[in-house]
């Protein structure tokens, strides 16, 4: 039996979006798992990295 390697690893995420996956509600990770590849997955973590960001510049 093959160890799953965790999703942010897979991806090669950096610090910021394996946070932003670990944080993802479970309708965003619903829509995340159900993206078709790797690029879109990759894409919608960076979009919740920059959401992110630009929320935490405005407070």
């Amino acid at each position: 039996k093959m160890a799953t390697i965790p999703i942010p690893q897979q991806l090669g995420f950096d610090e910021e979006e394996t946070k932003a996956f670990n944080e993802l509600t479970r309708r965003e990770r619903r829509r995340f798992d159900a993206l078709p590849d790797n690029n879109s997955k990759i894409a919608f973590i960076q979009a919740m990295v920059e959401k992110e960001k630009s929320w935490r510049e405005k407070s």
